[in-house]
């Protein structure tokens, strides 16, 4: 795909430094003029992440995308240089992908997908990597992204076969075989793979009501105290309350959880304690994404709350929340909890979010807002936002 970068990038917004100086930013890379002449590092605000980025990152991007075409060397995974690296806060484990670099992401994919059979010959945790990018970029872009569900196949094949030969596969040496315990002698990078693609398998499998063929991972199932998580030495935080709520879901879907399961107070606990850190304005709380998967966990638990459907719209109407085409799915379901209460004039939990008719109103209307901002992208959002329409129609 050919794209204008040189007009894509004169659409970055202006440094911090040349904003609060007043000074004319040419926007140029890796710094704009002003802060070269400075010697400082060029930060930006992006709006779509609202969080701080070094130019030198985009140069970094932009650097690897403008390689001239005819190289037909397979590609290495990008590094990921520290002198690059988004500055973030490291609960939120999320990366740089600001909506006004879609074309780049589009470009990157379509010059990958020219090496893609050299770049999974191996079985190894780099190829597994690839694919990995290639659902995610799918979850995004359905359309012209392939067939998700063979990639997931793919993925779950080779992780699995990764983990009972107890090798990344990046080197040589013997495996250690397999086993119930073969997760627990995971390398790393391939234990957290694992729990990557168990979160993305339940991610669509729990839209589209298949069964998922991973298994789930051997830690006990339990939701962490807020405390507990914010204090969590792991590495990834984030990616293991992730895989703990779509373990949840999973659990839901299967008839695993009764009515006294601790996981039904536990997980609602958790989002009490969020959205009240939250409230008070806590630079800490989750990644917006996080935050829309433990609303998504809560409606499982919950059907009919009001509370964790609110929560789930509010999530996913963040700027910085990064939507997939099952986002719509949950939106729906999110949004006909709130035409039921509207239409009942329910009112409950009022204690908690002070949830009364306007904020009803106002829930309705960021589900309506939501599923028409992605009716371009997704046809079915399109589909879905008619249907909730007509449901608060026919029954006013």
């Amino acid at each position: 795909m050919s794209i204008d970068l040189g007009t894509l990038l004169e659409s970055l917004p202006a440094c911090k430094r040349c904003r609060k100086n007043r000074r004319r930013c040419d926007t140029k890379l890796p710094s704009c003029a002003n802060c070269n002449k400075a010697g400082v590092e060029c930060i930006f605000y992006d709006h779509a992440l609202q969080e701080e980025l070094p130019r030198s990152y985009i140069a970094s991007l932009v650097e690897h995308l403008s390689r001239d075409d005819t190289d037909t060397t397979t590609p290495a995974l990008m590094p990921c240089n520290d002198a690059h690296r988004p500055t973030t806060n490291a609960r939120h484990d999320h990366h740089f992908a600001g909506q006004s670099l879609a074309p780049l992401a589009v470009a990157a994919h379509a010059r990958a997908l020219r090496h893609i059979e050299q770049a999974t010959a191996a079985q190894a945790v780099s190829t597994l990597q690839v694919v990995v990018l290639l659902v995610l970029y799918t979850l995004v872009r359905p359309a012209t992204g392939g067939n998700i569900s063979q990639q997931l196949g793919f993925a779950i094949r080779l992780v699995i076969d990764l983990c009972e030969s107890g090798s990344d596969g990046e080197s040589e040496g013997e495996g250690h075989g397999d086993g119930p315990e073969r997760q627990e002698r995971q390398s790393p990078p391939l234990a957290s793979l694992y729990k990557v693609i168990y979160c993305l398998e339940n991610h669509v499998c729990g839209v589209l009501v298949r069964p998922t063929a991973l298994p789930e991972p051997k830690e006990p199932l339990v939701i962490p105290s807020f405390s507990s998580f914010m204090s969590s030495s792991s590495e990834s935080p984030s990616l293991d309350l992730l895989c703990t709520l779509y373990r949840v879901q999973a659990h839901c879907r299967n008839g695993r959880i009764d009515s006294k399961d601790g996981l039904r107070t536990s997980v609602p606990a958790f989002a009490d304690e969020y959205q009240r850190r939250q409230q008070q304005d806590d630079p800490s709380v989750l990644h917006h994404n996080v935050a829309a998967v433990l609303g998504e966990t809560c409606l499982v638990l919950s059907p009919a709350s009001i509370d964790a459907a609110v929560m789930l719209l509010d999530a996913y109407s963040n700027p910085a929340f990064l939507a997939t085409f099952a986002s719509a799915y949950w939106v729906h379901r999110a949004g006909n909890v709130i035409t039921d209460a509207v239409l009942t004039g329910k009112e409950e939990e009022t204690a908690k979010t002070g949830t009364n008719q306007s904020h009803l109103i106002r829930a309705y209307g960021q589900a309506i807002a939501l599923l028409q901002s992605w009716a371009g992208t997704w046809d079915a959002a399109g589909v879905l936002r008619q249907a909730l329409e007509q449901r608060l129609e026919g029954g006013s």
